[in-house]
């Protein structure tokens, strides 16, 4: 139960950092703009002359870059240029109809609907590299009766790149004397407009985020633009003036709903909240246990009850792995239902790289319902009846993992009905678990919604949701107080076997018939010290302790790697190896 409630407890934190902060919980992006300077600037027949360093910084291989140019009601472009800038040094790159990745030092235009595509080839990996795009845009301003305009994107929503400062310079042919000039710009929040000597209009933003559209238009006198051939003959001064004001009128109209929306939801927030929390509370007091606490506080030396070590695990919490699939098979072993022998019986044994498990007898009434199916999922379904070899398990986990995995899923279930027939487990809180965990989704959905309006208050809603989540869920699968009782005494017994350190005399290995290895190695816990084992004199397949001893790789280096192996050919298996003591880490 401990285990799965960390994981819950862990995949509840990775959901919500990637809810509400998607930006940080990403890896560093494989290319980035550092920065960004874009200087326009009007010319009096109405084109706007555009200069463009953009400074990539590349964190992975790249063969280039490209800047697609937005010509939506732009009448033609031209005079484009592409340049390297490094420092002083400008390398100019040359105009190509087409090229090829790995080529360097020149460009290709990709004309499409309402855009151009300079796609500048450049090979770049782990540097920061700053290109110079450069470009006239015709006609560009419209010249009405009384006024002219520009209105222009020059990002749009298609900016796939994140942007770490942009600098955006548009600059007038003659300064604004008479206040005449009105900008309007949208853009991010954090964005700064300032005005230049009346001539320069400069917006400044930082951190944006891919997808961001940034908007210009300007309103100036038409004088400003003389040789303009882009000439609407109607009044337009007044009309813009109203447009802009209704559009700022709705943003603001916009927030103002928004605000109120938070506020409400604030109110729901700490109404659903104080629920969530009474609930929790009432539920907590309500599932308390009820066990004697000197009870719990005894050292087990020895196994709190002879059940079966699958049925032990799973009370423990330890079900996965390929120990308890080994534990199953030598208490099997123990109780004269199978054996195991080496493939060729003319080399030592430990020489062996397979080896046969044998069946005695069939299961019986002895032995409980998932005991009997293990047997038949052993040799019937992995063997040929009778017995079966490792390779023949290894290669049904290898090529059969659906399979594989399906039985292995019934036999852990049937496990599970087991241990709640014992009465181990408690289904009566599976309404309260009910309750929270539909208080949890409210409290998310709650969440949700204000981290996209904006509140900070969100993050205390996912706070209130995570433990109401978890709680709910583990009360669907929550062990009564007779098996919290029977997983205390289990967790005591495997902290005492994991300190403590046999050393078996020989005739102690060969005559003993205590289960205590087998159900400590069900728990993950193996390994025991064996003087000086000949395979000559004291080899006996009739004996599980030496097979145990085999198994959990003190004798010998091969044979615990062998049946491990051969269950966790499927990606079906958790779990370490067969002397492991639970956890691990790999990588490549």
């Amino acid at each position: 139960m401990k285990k799965y409630f960390k994981g819950l407890i862990i995949l509840s934190i990775m959901f919500l950092s990637l809810i509400c902060f998607p930006k940080y919980a990403n890896a560093e992006e494989d290319i980035h703009i550092t920065e960004w300077i874009i200087d326009a600037n009007l010319q009096e027949n109405g084109d706007l002359v555009v200069s463009e360093d953009i400074s990539f910084k590349f964190n992975d291989k790249y063969n280039g870059v490209y800047r697609d140019i937005d010509l939506k009601n732009i009448s033609d472009m031209s005079d484009i240029e592409v340049a390297l800038v490094n420092g002083n040094d400008i390398s100019y790159f040359s105009q190509v109809s087409e090229a090829k990745n790995g080529d360097k030092g020149v460009y290709t235009l990709i004309e499409k609907s309402n855009k151009t595509t300079v796609k500048i080839y450049s090979p770049s990996k782990d540097e920061i590299k700053t290109f110079r795009v450069s470009y006239v845009l015709k006609d560009m301003a419209v010249k009405y009766n009384d006024a002219g305009l520009i209105n222009y994107k020059f990002i749009g929503k298609d900016n796939k790149t994140s942007i770490g400062n942009l600098i955006i310079n548009i600059g007038l042919p003659q300064k604004d004397n008479n206040n005449f000039v009105k900008l309007y710009v949208y853009a991010p929040k954090n964005s700064r407009i300032d005005i230049i000597d009346n001539q320069i209009y400069r917006l400044n933003a930082e951190d944006i985020d891919s997808d961001t559209s940034i908007e210009h238009k300007i309103v100036f006198p038409k004088d400003y633009i003389p040789k303009s051939t882009n000439v609407h003959d109607a009044d337009k001064y007044n009309d813009i003036i109203a447009e802009e004001a209704a559009r700022q009128k709705k943003i603001e109209q916009d927030r103002q709903r928004r605000e109120a929306v938070k506020r409400i939801l604030n109110y729901i927030f700490f109404v659903v909240s104080g629920i969530s929390v009474l609930a929790f509370i009432i539920v907590m007091y309500q599932c308390r246990r009820k066990v004697n606490k000197e009870l719990l506080r005894i050292e087990f030396r020895d196994i709190p009850e002879d059940c079966t070590p699958a049925v032990a695990a799973s009370i423990a919490g330890m079900l996965s792995g390929s120990n308890v699939i080994f534990a199953t098979i030598l208490d099997l072993f123990r109780k004269g239902y199978l054996r195991i022998d080496g493939e060729d019986e003319s080399i030592d044994i430990q020489n062996n790289d397979n080896f046969i498990i044998k069946k005695i007898k069939d299961g019986d009434m002895y032995l409980l319902s998932h005991e009997r199916y293990f047997m038949h999922w052993l040799f019937e379904k992995l063997g040929s009846g009778n017995e079966v070899s490792t390779n023949d398990i290894k290669h049904h986990s290898k090529y059969n993992q659906g399979q594989f995995y399906e039985s292995q899923s019934q036999w852990r279930q049937k496990v599970k009905d087991a241990v709640s027939k014992m009465g181990y487990t408690d289904h009566s809180k599976t309404k309260e678990g009910s309750v929270l965990i539909i208080l949890s989704v409210i409290n998310i959905v709650l969440g949700i919604v204000m981290v996209i309006l904006d509140s900070i208050i969100g993050l205390i809603s996912f706070a209130v949701a995570i433990p109401l989540l978890v709680f709910g869920l583990c009360l669907f699968n929550r062990l009564s107080d007779k098996g919290y009782i029977q997983y205390k005494k289990w967790i005591s017994f495997r902290g005492y076997m994991k300190k403590y350190k046999s050393d078996f005399s020989k005739d102690d290995i060969f005559n003993s018939l205590n289960p205590t290895l087998i159900y400590a190695l069900a728990l993950n816990v193996g390994g025991i010290k064996s003087p000086n084992l000949n395979y000559d004199e004291d080899y006996s397949s009739g004996n599980w302790v030496f097979w145990y001893i085999m198994f959990s790789g003190i004798i010998g280096d091969s044979s615990g790697d062998i049946f491990g192996s051969s269950f966790d050919g499927g990606s079906t298996m958790s779990g370490g190896s067969f002397s492991g003591d639970g956890g691990g880490a790999g990588g490549f």
